[in-house]
């Protein structure tokens, strides 16, 4: 069996995307953490390999899975699931944005099928026509 590679940076730019979401500084989770700013910023620049301890406890102050740091999923095969957890992270102005973006996508949609089935039924219409004159 290969052995797997463990992407240190990958898993650093998660922990500063989500350290960023939640609104806190290095500083903030160096402190959080009992750590120095200095060692956050290794973690997220994946310039030191971080320990499974530290991990846990960065999860635990940036509420989130270790799955979203490791493989940056937290449900494997389960997008509308992840979209979800996601929300819960949003503020109230966002979820708003996000329901706004979602309708307007559902809007596009229900278009987009109503011109598909107007096109099907021109050429339905057109290919009895041409039936009728033969």
């Amino acid at each position: 069996m290969k052995k797997a590679d463990i992407n240190f940076e990958r898993i650093g730019k998660r922990i500063q995307r989500r350290r960023e979401e939640m609104n806190y500084t290095q500083e903030k989770l160096a402190e959080a953490l009992d750590a120095s700013r200095n060692h956050i910023s290794t973690i997220e620049n994946g310039r030191c390999k971080l320990t499974i301890k530290t991990l846990i406890l960065i999860c635990r102050e940036l509420k989130v899975t270790p799955d979203y740091f490791l493989l940056g999923t937290t449900h494997e095969y389960n997008p509308a699931k992840d979209i979800e957890d996601s929300l819960l992270l949003c503020t109230k102005e966002d979820l708003i944005l996000i329901r706004d973006f979602v309708e307007m996508l559902i809007e596009r949609h229900n278009r987009t099928d109503s011109e598909k089935k107007q096109k099907k039924r021109a050429m339905t219409y057109k290919s009895k026509k041409m039936t009728q004159q033969e």
